[in-house]
């Protein structure tokens, strides 16, 4: 199975790059997400998130920058020559999502070699999904020393934020009904290694193991052809509409909403036919392309799972989430959501230029963070007597 042979590599540094020292970590978050999400906004984080990683891809050549979806936010590995122009997209960014959600997105960097005086290492890594598709992975304790710096210190946004800086954000799409579980739960999970980077395959290996005792990965991704639904209109055209129009103006907003309806009902029509034609392609095929290209596993510097599971599953794997947690391992976070979504950025629906990010439809995976950090401060209490 092709993802099993993607989460083989994804557990093996020996597969992986030492990030320069002279590079950047640059982290992009929603400021206090978790409110925004229990006010029913968790697609508008999505859209944020994702959001970044598309203006990134749509501004620089491909590749060149390694990312890796948060939820409510997105991580990125910077080399120099494109440090003032990723931090300038990206403030971009934050002037639209204030302006459009009303959200406060931050947007902070450190150097490696900041980092690294602080013990943390970074590697990193990437695996095809296409001949134009890749998912990008970190490995290393230095993705959450850099963000334990960068909200420590003074915001980058005081000093270079500028309401006159825009960016263009094409082709972020949240057309799909969220997807209804198919086994039993969607269960989104994080599992942070805290053993020395040397030793952390075995941690995931043995993880994984767990994960595939009933057989192959595939089983647990939370979305297949069987729970893929496409709506004549998204319950949440109108953020993706507000997201994509860039301005305030209201003709930019009438003329998003315009093609983002029509897109929609187009689309779904081609689609519910698989009826061949310019803009798409033969539907079925991006379809497929569509369930492979999705990041239902990611890492970065942690592992972050959206998984479709039973309630024995469910049982096994927080048992050895636990056993590994009392032998000083690992920290995790979890949390059940009722349904998984996706949000797209599409380059083109042809080929596949096109990659999907994938979340639990409540948060999930920021739900599961603030877990994980409820169990790192009760660890660090009990430790302290």
């Amino acid at each position: 199975m092709e993802d099993d042979s993607f989460y083989h590599k994804l557990t093996n540094l020996n597969n992986t790059i030492k990030v320069p020292d002279d590079w950047y970590i640059v982290i992009t978050d929603i400021i206090d997400s978790t409110s925004a999400i229990l006010k029913g906004k968790y697609r508008e984080v999505n859209l944020s998130g994702v959001a970044c990683i598309a203006t990134i891809r749509n501004n620089f050549p491909k590749s060149s920058i390694p990312y890796v979806f948060g939820g409510d936010g997105a991580f990125f590995l910077v080399e120099p020559k494109y440090y003032d122009s990723t931090l300038i997209s990206l403030l971009g960014v934050k002037n639209i999502i204030k302006r459009q959600f009303d959200l406060d997105l931050r947007v902070g960097s450190v150097t490696m070699s900041e980092v690294i005086m602080r013990g943390g290492k970074i590697y990193y890594g990437s695996i095809p999904r296409g001949k134009e598709d890749f998912q990008f992975y970190f490995r290393g304790d230095g993705i959450s020393i850099a963000d334990k710096i960068i909200k420590d210190k003074i915001s980058l946004n005081a000093h270079l934020n500028s309401s006159e800086i825009e960016s263009k954000i094409e082709g972020v799409s949240c057309r799909l009904l969220p997807f209804l579980p198919i086994r039993g739960k969607i269960l989104c999970l994080i599992v942070e290694p805290i053993v020395k980077i040397e030793d952390e395959d075995i941690i995931f290996k043995k993880f994984f193991d767990v994960l595939k005792k009933e057989g192959s990965l595939d089983r647990l991704k939370p979305l297949s052809i069987l729970n893929h639904k496409r709506p004549w209109l998204s319950k949440f055209w109108k953020s993706e509409a507000q997201l994509n129009s860039g301005g305030n103006k209201i003709f930019q907003i009438y003329k998003s909403r315009f093609k983002v309806i029509f897109e929609s009902i187009l689309g779904t029509l081609f689609f519910k036919l698989n009826f061949s034609n310019p803009f798409v392609g033969k539907p079925s095929q991006y379809t497929e392309r569509l369930l492979l290209q999705s990041d239902w596993i990611k890492m970065d510097g942690v592992l972050r799972l959206v998984l479709d599971i039973t309630g024995d599953e469910k049982e096994s794997i927080l048992n050895i989430l636990k056993i590994m947690y009392l032998e000083k391992k690992i920290f995790y976070g979890f949390h059940e959501s009722p349904t998984a979504v996706m949000t797209c950025h599409l380059i083109s629906y042809k080929g596949d230029n096109h990659s999907h990010f994938i979340d639990g439809s409540d948060g999930g995976l920021t739900m599961a963070a603030n877990n994980l950090k409820k169990q790192k401060k009760e660890y660090l209490i009990k430790n302290d007597k």
